[in-house]
């Protein structure tokens, strides 16, 4: 009965504000990092084993010279 007299404002109605707006940018800012981040680590990783392919033929080399030698 009231609402005959409470003026409404014509047009299109504002929509509600999302209360998990915020925490879903945050997250979506938190896990483009994290993928950065894991980017990153994937290629420390490549390099690590690509040197550690060579140290160890470096280190195969170097003991095949030294039992030539005679030296233990």
């Amino acid at each position: 009965m009231l609402r005959g007299l409470v003026p409404v404002k014509p047009g299109p109605k504002s929509p509600l504000a999302n209360p998990l707006k915020s925490d879903v940018e945050r997250l979506e800012r938190e896990n483009a990092r994290l993928r950065e981040r894991l980017t990153r680590a994937g290629a420390i990783i490549d390099l690590q084993r690509k040197f550690q392919i060579c140290w160890a033929c470096r280190r195969s080399r170097r003991t095949a010279a030294r039992a030539g030698d005679g030296r233990q």
